[in-house]
């Protein structure tokens, strides 16, 4: 349980260091105290124990001054555990935890030994399973899992012994037949035909190795592991120099990875083969880089100063926001349910009668949202002509088409420049206020740019569609622009920013 603590992403030690660690001292604890331990980590390690180490100290002193729930709550907090989250799902699962141990604490805690039992079917009722299962290729046909790795595809798979007698089965005019070969004895001429069903034999179970990789890789459902040694035992004890690039070597064939190979050998380059193991963190269940807090990080810089007004308070923000938009509440249901379906689009696998199906879900849902009787198919219509035009549009598709660094409605909060808050309530170090904004659709395309993008369900009847737009444009410049300064924090890339409107099949853009 220690391990899995430090090496949480609000702590995230390399495996070396969490080696140096567990070799300490008897208990985890003990090492993480001990000063001399500690200096045998990492620079990195090092830092991230002591603040660690910190917090830790901080949350003993104060163990018995409320309920477990609550000081288990705020020890995760002080250590950046709401920082680390990945998306809603993860704040969502450790509330859910949170309240799980209130209920245990409120019914008398049980054993520790027992305590995992009261949390057992917690992910299970939030869709997500915590288990690893290890199976053969063959068992896992006609399963899904939400990781799949599928180790060591540089081993030799065997084609079949050589056997002393062969067959091949055929069909021909209407009947069935069967040709067989015997193996010649040792020292004979070779036999023509048993060579033929050998080579026969052996392109049937290549094809056969080929169809069941298939049959792994198409397990994943979110992110697929595929591992291999590039160069074998034999060479590094002959002392062979290993490959500096994968043009330099080919796998041994009978092996799934010369079945992968052509395809996809230069996705197993290997920039280092030689010298200490290069540890990379694994992605997330659900895609992405595993990220980690500062190692420096402190909460406190990342709340509002009590002395600053609030948000909704400052002139300069308020004044740059775009006044209210007079469509009515209709139209601004029918925006939330395309941005929502927007979403979750996947244009690769869906068609436009997908869409026109949901047509009665779209009705039950306005209406459920408070859009009048009178007004519920028109609102309905709305939402699928939006969807119908982003399907057909080629910018739309290319909007939703899957990219790096894939963002849909995606939440970040942060501190921008002072000089975009004037007059505003100042930050810590001199930065303006906190900005909270929500990217209807941010990713990094082909050519290296991180794209910010906001949909607008707004309209346009007539003619003036082009100065209708630039006005969206300025209406909206201030926004984006805040979003862009977030954007800017994620990543090296240059920023470019885009409106687009969904039922005009229009789009502007321009460079933040």
């Amino acid at each position: 349980a220690w391990l899995a603590v430090l090496r949480a992403p609000w702590a995230g030690l390399t495996l070396a260091d969490l080696l140096v660690i567990s070799r300490g001292a008897p208990l985890i604890w003990e090492a993480l105290s001990d000063e001399s331990v500690v200096a045998r980590l990492s620079e990195d390690g090092s830092a991230r124990c002591r603040r660690l180490r910190s917090i830790f100290d901080a949350a003993f002193r104060v163990r018995n001054d409320t309920s477990i729930a609550r000081w288990v709550e705020r020890t995760w907090l002080e250590l950046g555990g709401a920082s680390s989250a990945a998306g809603p799902q993860d704040l969502e699962l450790a509330g859910a935890a949170f309240a799980r141990l209130r209920e245990l604490e409120q019914r008398g805690l049980p054993d520790a030994a027992e305590l995992p039992g009261g949390f057992a079917d917690l992910y299970a009722n939030h869709g997500t399973a915590g288990n690893v299962e290890i199976m053969t290729i063959h068992k896992a046909k006609g399963l899904e899992f939400d990781m799949v790795v599928v180790p060591a595809l540089d081993r030799y798979v065997p084609l079949g012994r050589d056997q002393l007698l062969l067959s091949h089965q055929f069909a021909r005019a209407g009947r069935d037949g069967m040709v067989m070969a015997a193996r010649p004895a040792v020292g004979a001429d070779g036999d023509r035909l048993f060579e033929f069903l050998r080579h026969q034999l052996r392109d049937a179970a290549a094809l056969e190795a080929q169809r069941l990789l298939y049959v792994a890789c198409t397990r994943a459902k979110w992110q697929l592991k595929l591992t291999a040694q590039i160069g074998g035992v034999e060479e590094i004890e002959q002392g062979v120099d290993a490959p500096s690039s994968a043009d330099a070597w080919s796998p041994r064939t009978g092996s799934l990875l010369a079945v992968l190979w052509p395809v996809a050998g230069t996705d197993f380059a290997v920039p280092q083969l030689s010298g200490a193991p290069q540890e990379k963190d694994l992605g997330a269940p659900r895609g992405g880089p595993l990220s980690r807090v500062p190692k420096d990080w402190n909460p406190r810089l990342d709340v509002d100063s009590p002395t600053a007004d609030p948000i909704s308070a400052s002139p300069t923000l308020r004044e740059a926001w775009p006044a209210f938009d007079w469509a009515g509440e209709t139209a601004r249901r029918v925006g939330t349910l395309v941005h929502a379906e927007l979403q979750t689009m996947d244009v690769a696998s869906s068609n436009e009668q997908d869409i026109l199906e949901r047509h009665s879900h779209f009705l039950r849902w306005l209406a459920l949202h408070g859009v009048p009787t009178e007004r519920l198919q028109a609102a309905a219509s709305r939402v699928v002509d939006a969807l119908l035009a982003v399907h057909r549009d080629p910018r739309g598709r290319w909007i939703l088409k899957q990219s790096r660094e894939d963002m849909r409605e995606h939440a970040l909060s942060g501190h921008l420049p002072a000089a975009e808050t004037a007059g505003a309530g100042a930050g810590p170090k001199g930065l303006g206020d906190v900005a909270r904004v929500v990217f209807d659709r941010s990713f990094v395309d082909h050519d290296g740019v991180r794209w910010v993008i906001d949909y607008k369900t707004s309209q346009h009847l007539g003619s003036g569609l082009e100065e209708f737009l630039d006005r969206e444009v300025v209406r909206y410049r201030a926004q984006l622009q805040r979003y862009a300064l977030l954007a800017q924090r994620l990543g090296p890339e240059p920023v470019r920013l885009g409106l687009y409107f969904p039922l005009m099949r229009a789009w502007r853009e321009w460079a933040a």
